[in-house]
């Protein structure tokens, strides 16, 4: 209703999400300096779902900044080498990634919860 294509800006933003995902393997092969097949199963998944959320992105959509998702990279990032630093393990690594993303999903239910009772 307010003249943006809808259809255009969806076809742009999946063939920017292509490109950048194969951007994101050439340099993952290029830090291995080989390419396997189960390379593309390394879990960032979660790791970008947990940034995003801890970003400020709202799982309804809709909401988000570039600039906080940047820093809840670096915040997460920083976090991350501290659990290393204090000679934890891997797997360590992947349970703070776990609960991270399930307390940031719980307060963020609750802020929204709240952002609506008031309405």
């Amino acid at each position: 209703m307010s003249g943006v294509n809808i259809k255009r800006i969806k076809l742009i933003i999946f063939v920017l999400a292509g490109l950048f995902a194969t951007l994101g393997g050439l340099f993952q092969s290029a830090l291995l300096n080989e390419v396997g097949p189960s390379y593309g199963a390394g879990g960032y998944e979660m790791t970008g779902l947990s940034i995003a959320i801890f970003g400020g992105t709202s799982m309804a959509g809709g909401k988000g900044s570039i600039l906080s998702t940047a820093l809840a990279a670096i915040t997460f990032q920083l976090l991350l080498n501290v659990l290393t630093l204090s000679g934890l393990g891997t797997y360590m690594e992947q349970v703070f990634k776990g609960l991270f993303l399930i307390i940031i999903v719980i307060s963020f239910q609750n802020l929204e919860r709240k952002r609506y009772a008031k309405l």
